[in-house]
């Protein structure tokens, strides 16, 4: 019986939550199958997440399981599972790539 993949596109917020929590589990246990299809549909969900510019789903979805495995998700991730916290968090990374720059681009021309 041929699997059909998941419509990512068609999905709420909350049911692609709900979903790609499914699948992150599904991979995480079939880890030593790499053509299980719960891979595939891992990676579809980050790249919708991404397409919907809500990154911070796939993050929840991850820390949910993550917990339902038994595994501590630290502080940092749970603030990663919600918007402002997804855009406090690449605000600083951002400010960090643009030190590196600034520092790298000093020691090439000074």
């Amino acid at each position: 019986m041929e699997r059909t993949p998941i419509d990512w596109t068609s999905l709420t917020d909350e049911e692609f939550v709900e979903i790609a929590e499914r699948q992150l589990w599904l991979s995480a246990f079939a880890a030593n199958n790499p053509k299980a299809p719960a891979h595939a549909e891992v990676d579809a969900a980050y790249d919708d997440a991404v397409r919907r510019s809500k990154p911070w789903l796939y993050n929840r979805a991850y820390n949910l399981a993550a917990d339902s495995c038994g595994f501590s998700v630290s502080d940092r991730d749970r603030e990663a599972a919600t918007e402002e916290g997804w855009l406090k968090q690449k605000a600083q990374r951002d400010d960090h790539y643009e030190s590196i720059q600034h520092a790298s681009h000093q020691r090439s021309t000074g």
